[in-house]
């Protein structure tokens, strides 16, 4: 239900027109001509030109009629701000009186200084807006959304309502027409983690071979009788018909781990 000019229109029906509108257009007509009221036989008239008037006028509601959605940006980064453009054009000679565009939006994405009604069953959120498009009129609001939540964020459907003006007839139109928002991430500096400097590349390489590491292999070598199997470089050898051993690179950490066995006894309690 929407209100406008002090006069009620349910959108939900297809028509505000009843049948007593024509049973009294015809006891008008009917009693007119019976007592030559003039009067009787032009208000009766005036009943039939309009509803006829009324239901052309609804019929051609969207004849011309579009309704746009787009963003400035359809890939943001979490915290950006985007803004949201809503259009309608009327693209004929005939205004229209009034017309009820009901959009789908993402719950997660709220519009700055407006209202969504949140469906709890669906959690998609539904935006009611009101439009009076003129003849060859182009209609466009423009709105702040901020990305708090990441992830991937759709706009649509959207059901648009529209009749004539004086409310009698009323058509209904689905457009499932969509817009995706993508909102990634949001980006941090390495000094805004706060991330530990104790290792932050991995093993440091040694001039001195205390230890090899056996993840960091830099080269082969001919095959050795004290080289455990594990050593052996299986597709270089197979390539070169001949055994050949893989060389490691000695690492270094700057952390040190002592395991200690302190069970004296054979059970420990």
């Amino acid at each position: 239900m929407f209100l406008r000019a002090r006069r009620t229109i349910d959108t939900s029906k297809d028509t505000q027109f009843t049948d007593a509108w024509f049973v009294l257009a015809t006891i008008l007509a009917i009693v007119g001509l019976v007592l030559s009221n003039a009067f009787l036989t032009a208000a009766a008239a005036v009943i039939l030109v309009v509803t006829g008037v009324a239901w052309g006028w609804s019929r051609l509601g969207f004849f011309g009629l579009s309704y746009t959605r787009t963003l400035n940006e359809t890939r943001v980064f979490r915290g950006e701000t985007v803004t949201l453009e809503l259009a309608v054009r009327n693209q004929k000679f005939l205004p229209v009186n009034w017309l009820v565009v009901r959009d789908i939006f993402p719950s997660d994405l709220p519009v700055a200084g407006r209202e969504l009604v949140v469906n709890p069953g669906t959690n998609q959120a539904e935006y009611v807006t009101f439009w009076m498009p003129g003849p060859f009129q182009r209609t466009v609001r423009r709105f702040d959304v901020t990305c708090h939540v990441r992830g991937f964020h759709r706009y649509g459907p959207v059901t648009m309502t529209t009749g004539d003006g004086f409310g009698f007839f009323n058509r209904t139109r689905h457009v499932d027409d969509e817009l995706r928002l993508i909102v990634y991430p949001q980006l941090y500096t390495a000094a805004e983690l706060n991330l530990p400097t104790k290792n932050p590349f991995g093993s440091v390489g040694v001039k001195g071979q205390l230890y090899e590491d056996p993840m960091r292999t830099i080269g082969i070598r001919e095959w050795r009788q004290e080289d455990a199997p594990r050593r052996i470089h299986w597709k270089a050898t197979a390539r070169q018909q001949q055994l050949l051993s893989r060389i490691y690179e000695p690492s270094e950490e700057q952390q040190i781990l002592l395991f200690l066995n302190v069970a004296t006894l054979e059970r420990h309690w």
